[in-house]
């Protein structure tokens, strides 16, 4: 399974969740940006930046993101989300609401994949 052959909801949830756990730091690193600059090479920086607007416009906060990741439910898929999730959050530490929400995933997804905590 590759990100391209994600569904649009599910490319939405992707970057929708990346969004928010650059957002929690309130200033992206490099490296984070590199994180963002590689899901635009996979989806296109057209495509990513529509998505970025779709999910800004139609989820509202941190609540109607979780309510929204909920809809997901390919198991390979959440899988890789959360994943590529993960290597964007590293780079400045995870902690706080990313630890917070990326541990409400890994519990709602039924997803066993551990992450450094800072």
């Amino acid at each position: 399974m590759e990100i391209r052959d994600f569904t649009h909801e599910e490319k939405a949830a992707l970057v929708g969740l990346v969004e928010f756990l650059i957002e929690s730091d309130q200033s992206a690193s490099t490296e984070e940006l590199a994180q963002v600059r590689s899901l635009e090479n996979i989806l296109g920086s057209d495509d990513y930046r529509a998505l970025a607007l779709e999910v800004d416009k139609q989820v509202s906060g941190e609540d109607g993101l979780r309510k929204f990741l909920t809809t997901i439910k390919r198991q390979e898929v959440r899988e890789l989300i959360l994943e590529k999730a993960i290597e964007a959050a590293i780079p400045e530490g995870i902690r706080g609401r990313e630890s917070s929400m990326l541990n409400w995933l890994k519990s709602e997804w039924g997803v066993d994949i551990n992450f450094p905590e800072s």
